[in-house]
């Protein structure tokens, strides 16, 4: 805070302009080969980082010789999870099957390691401090969500080329127990927390299919299997997967067969005057829809009103019903899930 701010005015340092130089200079010029090769041993080399020289050599489909040298250059050097490994413009690539597992291994392990002495080093500031005013104010700072996406896009990615690791589960067992540490003071990465548990179920299903694990669901109506990772729920109409949603509520007459409506129901914001604000949001889904839909979002805090909005409900001819308790009134809504429009209740 008491760093002094950059004039607007003032011009870029000299090497700010070198740096832009020769990231541009990589971008357009440095192919694979011999290009590459001047490149490594020419004075422009040091003004672009290693992970921008591999994310480009990744782009341009270096082979895999070429991919070996830099990583061996780099070594120590990198932070290669900051690269793209997997796919057409991975700098894996070329490698093999096993090389790729083995990249990929270490560079989950690294990454979980990392988190582990974060969260120790704030353990261990705390017990110098225990009366810091900010963690007094604020609470116990967490992780970033950085520590948590990257995880799962290395997963993700590598997945798709049927790659996974044979002990998956304690690593997605491990990014669970991360975002239960993501820093939520007055539950202001409340959505955030929500998203990275799905993301991680979304992940986890992704490994699962590679690995030939079955749900044993009957494939008929309206079905749900528990998450052994992020808290979610898989939810399954006729056999087809619609998601997996954490933090959700169904209720009874939530599918008529073709449309599934569900809420979730969350805690946004605490404040020691006005109470708690929770956040009710109504999603449906319909056979055909490649993912659900928000048709219904409402909010208040608990001093203003005694407001709550009950799990929503699906009519025979596919219409969503929310019945929205404010004190002693209780108001009904219906929506359209096909045009989103209000059909009762509109404008009030």
């Amino acid at each position: 805070m008491g760093e002094k701010l950059q004039d607007m005015n003032e011009k870029p340092s000299l090497t700010e302009i070198e740096e832009a130089f020769g990231r541009a200079f990589l971008r357009l010029k440095v192919k694979p080969g011999e290009e590459l090769d001047k490149f490594l041993k020419s004075p422009m080399e040091r003004l672009v980082s290693p992970e921008l020289i591999l994310k480009k050599m990744g782009e341009e489909h270096a082979n895999e010789a070429t991919a070996k040298k830099l990583l061996k250059k780099y070594d120590g050097r990198v932070d290669i999870s900051k690269v793209d490994l997997f796919g057409s413009t991975g700098i894996l690539e070329s490698f093999s099957t096993s090389e790729k597992q083995e990249m990929l291994g270490k560079v989950i392990t690294d990454l979980e390691d990392k988190v582990t002495q974060r969260l120790r080093a704030i353990d261990e500031a705390l017990e110098r401090n225990p009366n810091d005013p900010w963690y007094r104010r604020y609470g116990k700072p967490g992780v970033q969500e950085d520590e948590i996406e990257t995880r799962l896009k290395h997963l993700a990615a590598a997945a798709k080329e049927g790659i996974i690791l044979p002990n998956y589960e304690e690593h997605l067992t491990k990014i669970r127990s991360t975002i239960s540490n993501v820093f939520n003071v007055n539950g202001s990465a409340t959505r955030y927390i929500r998203w990275a548990k799905e993301e991680l179920e979304r992940v986890g299903m992704q490994i699962e299919k590679v690995a030939g694990r079955t749900e044993g669901i009957t494939g008929r109506g309206l079905e749900f299997s528990k998450s052994k990772y992020g808290n979610a729920r898989r939810v399954y109409l006729d056999g087809e997967l619609i998601g997996s949603f954490a933090d959700v509520q169904f209720g009874k007459n939530s599918t008529n067969g073709e449309v599934v409506t569900w809420m979730v129901s969350e805690v946004i914001d605490q404040d020691r005057i006005t109470g708690t604000q929770n956040r009710d949001t109504v999603y449906v889904w319909k056979k055909g829809w490649k993912e659900p839909r928000a048709i219904f979002e409402d909010h208040a805090w608990s001093t203003e009103r005694y407001m709550r909005v009950l799990p929503p409900k699906i009519t025979p001819d596919g219409k969503v019903k929310i019945t929205r308790i404010s004190g002693e009134k209780e108001k009904e809504e219906i929506i359209d899930p096909s045009t989103k429009e209000f059909l009762s209740g509109a404008g009030e």
